[in-house]
C-alpha cells in the first residue's frame, strides 16, 4: 500500500499547483475586491493553458518529468515577469518585455531538452508536489479565514451579505 502511494507523489502535478497558486494568493491578498466567480474562471483557464503547454511540451521532450519541470519554469517565470519588469524598468512596453521573457524561456527549454541529466528526475517529483500542495493549503487556509471574518464582520451589522460589503469592509480595515 504504502509503495502505491509513493508511486502516487511521483506523478508530477506540481507544474497545475504551482499554476494555481498565484491566482489563489491574489484571491486572498485581495479578498473581497476580487469578483468571487471570476476566480474558478482563471484557475479553469490556467489548468487549460498548463495542460495544453504540457502536451505540446511532453511531445518534444518525451519525458514526462523534464516537461513538468519546464512547465513549471515556464508558469515561475510567466508570474514573475510583471513584477520584475516592474522593478527594472520604467516603461509601459510590457508587451515586449513579456516576449523577451517567452523567447527566454524557449531558450531555456531547448537548452533542457539537450542536457542529459544525472538526477532521476522521478525522485524531484515527490518534493516538488509537496511543496506546491503546501503552498495550495496555505492558501486555503487563508482565504477560509478571510472569509470568516468577513462572516463576523458582517453578522456584527445584522444585515444581509453583499459582495459591496466586504469590499467596503477591507477597505475600512486596511486603510493607512
Amino acid at each position: 500500500m504504502s509503495m502505491i502511494r509513493l508511486k502516487l507523489w511521483r506523478i508530477p502535478v506540481y507544474p497545475w499547483l504551482v499554476g494555481v497558486f498565484p491566482i489563489l494568493h491574489l484571491y486572498a491578498v485581495n479578498f473581497g475586491s476580487v469578483i468571487d466567480r471570476e476566480v474558478p474562471i482563471t484557475i479553469f483557464l490556467l489548468l487549460a493553458a498548463t495542460t495544453v503547454a504540457f502536451v505540446v511540451l511532453n511531445f518534444a521532450l518525451r519525458n514526462v518529468h523534464k516537461t513538468a519541470l519546464t512547465v513549471t519554469i515556464m508558469i515561475i517565470g510567466f508570474s514573475l515577469s510583471g513584477h520584475v519588469h516592474a522593478l527594472l524598468f520604467e516603461t509601459e512596453l510590457l508587451v515586449f518585455w513579456s516576449l523577451a521573457v517567452l523567447i527566454s524561456i524557449a531558450a531555456a527549454t531547448i537548452g533542457l531538452h539537450n542536457i542529459s541529466t544525472r538526477v532521476d528526475l522521478k525522485e524531484v517529483a515527490v518534493p516538488l508536489n509537496l511543496i506546491s500542495v503546501t503552498l495550495i493549503l496555505i492558501q486555503v487556509v487563508s482565504l477560509i479565514a478571510s472569509h470568516y471574518e468577513s462572516n463576523i464582520l458582517l453578522k456584527s451589522n445584522n444585515r444581509p451579505f453583499e459582495q459591496d460589503d466586504v469590499t467596503e469592509i477591507f477597505a475600512h480595515t486596511y486603510t493607512s
